[in-house]
């Protein structure tokens, strides 16, 4: 087990500055968008009409699940662009390793 956790901190500490930046800034929007979509289907009925609060929610929801997407494929896209470059100039992806 803290051979896997090994593995996965030398695989995010490959990540391209870029990259993180990416995850940095769009996570806390698309967590934004599913926390609102809960919070909408807890108040639905007490708040205002059930139908249009259950519309809401499951539109928030809808519109989470595509900015997931959307942040994780361009993340992971501009991730495999720089890997590419990185093997074909010999360059080593491994910041902490010299």
């Amino acid at each position: 087990m803290q051979a896997l956790f090994q593995d996965l901190q030398k695989f995010f500490r490959c990540f391209q500055p870029a990259v993180l930046k990416i995850l940095r800034y769009g996570m806390p929007i698309v967590l934004g968008l599913f926390a609102s979509s809960a919070v909408c289907r807890l108040l639905t009925g007490t708040l205002g009409h059930f139908d249009k609060m259950l519309r809401l929610s499951s539109e928030l929801f809808v519109c989470g699940k595509e900015m997931l997407s959307a942040v994780a494929v361009c993340a992971l896209l501009l991730q495999m662009f720089y890997i590419a470059y990185a093997y074909d100039h010999g360059e080593n992806l491994h910041r902490d390793e010299k």
